[in-house]
């Protein structure tokens, strides 16, 4: 089946061949006939020419506006590529003037977490001098301390936190405040013999006071209020009623003021 069918096909384009060779053939005898018979018509002739010019004239109007045609859409698409490339060349520099902002931005935020890290550290060093401060005093004063409080009677024990009192505050409202809020916090836990930390009080703290703005005061009273209760000052429970009514009319004495945020 195969084989006939090539065979087929090749008869096929043998006959196609044959078919344009005639027609090339007959193209050329026809042409030459009419050479021969109309060689001698000037008038034919003349047409014939006239006719070849005017193709001529046409196809040439014809190919210049197609050139024209070509040109322009040529600029066109020259135009395009080179908005294309200006589009992509301030793409690129804002994509680095980016980068460069972002590496910038990055650059200042390590840079202040590098700072807030430093802080941290000072602040976590504060605390444990503070806290071996008081270790210190605990651990080494006791005898001194016992015989102390066996010596102040609740008149002193008031006096000696008036006198602390103002040496810590100096008359300063707002310190005064500070002072006397951690005093009453503290005091309120002891008398109910509740233990009390650091992190606790300064939590506490912060309903009424900026911690930031007093941190370095916190911690200067967390170490006077741990000195005197390792005194025994508010071991006396007059002495402590006393005290207790001091910080109230400091704390209270203006309710406007006590309210808002230092």
């Amino acid at each position: 089946m195969e084989n006939n069918k090539n065979d087929n096909n090749i008869k096929f384009e043998k006959l196609t061949l044959h078919y344009k060779y005639l027609v090339v053939i007959v193209s050329i005898l026809l042409s030459g006939m009419i050479i021969l018979t109309t060689y001698g018509q000037s008038a034919f002739v003349a047409q014939v020419s006239f006719a070849s010019t005017i193709t001529s004239i046409i196809l040439s109007v014809v190919a210049i506006w197609m050139s024209i045609s070509g040109e322009r859409t040529t600029n066109d698409i020259k135009s395009k590529i080179s908005d294309s490339a200006e589009r992509l060349s301030l793409t690129t520099k804002e994509i680095e003037i980016l980068n460069n902002n972002h590496k910038k931005t990055m650059d200042t935020q390590l840079s202040e977490l590098k700072n807030v890290q430093e802080q941290l550290t000072q602040i976590t060093q504060s605390i444990n001098n503070v806290e071996k401060q008081v270790s210190y005093m605990y651990d080494n004063n006791t005898a001194s301390i016992n015989s102390l409080d066996n010596k102040m009677d609740t008149a002193q024990r008031v006096t000696l936190f008036q006198n602390i009192f103002l040496w810590a505050t100096s008359n300063d409202y707002n310190k005064e405040c500070v002072f006397c809020k951690m005093t009453e916090i503290i005091i309120n836990k002891h008398k109910n013999h509740i233990p009390f930390y650091f992190d606790e009080i300064t939590n506490l703290l912060t309903h009424n006071i900026n911690i930031n703005n007093w941190w370095n005061s916190i911690n200067t009273y967390w170490g006077i209020i741990n000195a005197l209760l390792a005194a025994s000052v508010f071991d006396d429970v007059d002495a402590l009623n006393a005290i207790l009514e001091l910080i109230n009319k400091k704390l209270y004495s203006n309710s406007d003021n006590n309210q808002q945020t230092i």
